[in-house]
Formats: C-alpha cells, sequence, structure tokens
C-alpha cells in the first residue's frame, strides 16, 4: 500500500532524526528547513536535470520541449532554495531525436540507478564530496495546457 505521507508532519520529522540521511527521489512535496535539518548528516535529491539547469517541476518536459540535445541526472544536497544545494554526482543523458517523454523517464530512471549505486559506499564511508553549483541555472514550474498543446505542436510525443 502506497501512503499519502506528509513528509514536513511531526511524526515524519522524529522519524528522519534516527536516520543518516534521507535521500528524496520525485518527490510532491518541498521539505521544510526542520526536515532539512533532520537526519544526522544530510537531506539528498535525485534531480532529473543537468543542475544548475531546468530546476524545478517536471525537468524531462522542458528538456524536450526546448529541443535540448542533452540532459542527465543530479544528486544534490537539498536546501532551503529548490534545487540548488552543493552537487555529489552528475550523469549525462543524450536526448534522442525520436525522444518521448516516457522514453527519456525510463532513461532518466536508470541513470538515477546508476547515480545511487555509485554513491552508498560513499554515503556509507562519509568519503563523498560537494561542489557548488556553477551559473545562474534556470527554473521550470508546473507545464500549463499551452505548454502540452506547443509540445504536440513540435511532433513532441509523451508516449
Amino acid at each position: 500500500t502506497i501512503e499519502n505521507i506528509n513528509v514536513n508532519s511531526k511524526e515524519f520529522l522524529n522519524k528522519a532524526k534516527k536516520v543518516d540521511y534521507i535521500i528524496s527521489i520525485a518527490s510532491n512535496q518541498i521539505f521544510k528547513e526542520d526536515l532539512l535539518n533532520a537526519p544526522k548528516e544530510i537531506c539528498l535529491n535525485i534531480h532529473a536535470s543537468l543542475l544548475p539547469r531546468n530546476r524545478g517541476y517536471n525537468p524531462s518536459f522542458w528538456v524536450l520541449y526546448k529541443n535540448e540535445n542533452y540532459t542527465g541526472v543530479t544528486l544534490h544536497k537539498m536546501e532551503i532554495t529548490l534545487d540548488t544545494g552543493p552537487i555529489l554526482l552528475q550523469k549525462t543523458i543524450k536526448i534522442n531525436p525520436k525522444e518521448t517523454w516516457y522514453s527519456l523517464q525510463e532513461r532518466v530512471i536508470c541513470k538515477a540507478g546508476e547515480i545511487l549505486n555509485e554513491i552508498l559506499p560513499h554515503l556509507i564511508n562519509k568519503s563523498f564530496k560537494m561542489e557548488d553549483q556553477e551559473g545562474l541555472g534556470s527554473l521550470f514550474k508546473k507545464p500549463h495546457i499551452i505548454h502540452g498543446k506547443i509540445f504536440r505542436k513540435r511532433n513532441k510525443r509523451f508516449i
């Protein structure tokens, strides 16, 4: 059973204080400061773009919408400001000419798995390094219906 849990609730916060790390993957909730400071080490996020580019909501949609040639996956420390924390690891994905949103999502998920496999030993040994994000980057919100229509007019496909 999948439960809809408020990650900022007192109950969740009490559990979070007992762990070394929290790793967020595609969460639809914004972590508040109390939660970001709760684990013994840090909160991490797997983000579906090469930060600092394409911060925010549904980066796979936006890279296709903007006809970008590549994207990637970033593991970064979570901070109050969305998707701005120091980077632990990034991996690049070349976007295929006939890429659909769904096919890109599948490849992003696989790349995220590679990142987790690579970083876990470093988290256990506390031997990871972080680098600040460079450049201003870009931030995108949830696409509106008009963005979906433009997406399809550009011969882009969701599936």
